[in-house]
């Protein structure tokens, strides 16, 4: 019982459960649920890092998702109206773009803000720090 306990919060050591839980979400195809999202992370990645701009941002060390590395997840806190879920890659724009479309078939088209793509779903991919991207889902809580 220890050892799975010491392994869950060993960092990189992403569950086999990473890429369809959290490629999903950030994909807009699942829930987005922060609680769940926040209780994920942590059980697998440690404790966020910082807390900025309404999320908690976690460093998941050698964890992939649709075969690029994720440097960062971040996941809003509940306070706002809006619910999101987020990974920066260590990829290029372009290059992430392409391999959304050749790994789970998401295609990405130009939206109005420039360097801004979107998603058929909803989930937008962006540049990030010039050499990195951003893919996040966004969507508004209603009744709650």
């Amino acid at each position: 019982m220890s050892i799975l306990a010491l392994g869950s919060g060993v960092a990189g050591a992403a569950p086999s459960t990473f890429e369809p839980v959290v490629g999903n979400a950030v994909l807009c195809r699942d829930h987005i649920d922060p609680p769940y999202f926040q209780n994920y992370l942590t059980t697998h990645f440690k404790a966020p890092y910082k807390t900025e701009g309404g999320a908690y941002w976690y460093k998941p060390d050698g964890a992939q998702l649709f075969g690029m590395e994720v440097a960062e997840i971040f996941v809003s806190n509940g306070a706002g109206q809006v619910d999101f879920l987020g990974v920066i890659f260590n990829a290029s724009l372009n290059e992430a773009r392409q391999r959304l479309l050749d790994g789970p078939g998401t295609s990405f088209q130009p939206d109005s803000v420039e360097k801004t793509f979107r998603s058929p779903l909803g989930s937008h991919l962006t540049e990030y720090q010039r050499t990195k991207s951003k893919l996040f889902c966004v969507k508004y809580r209603v009744g709650r």
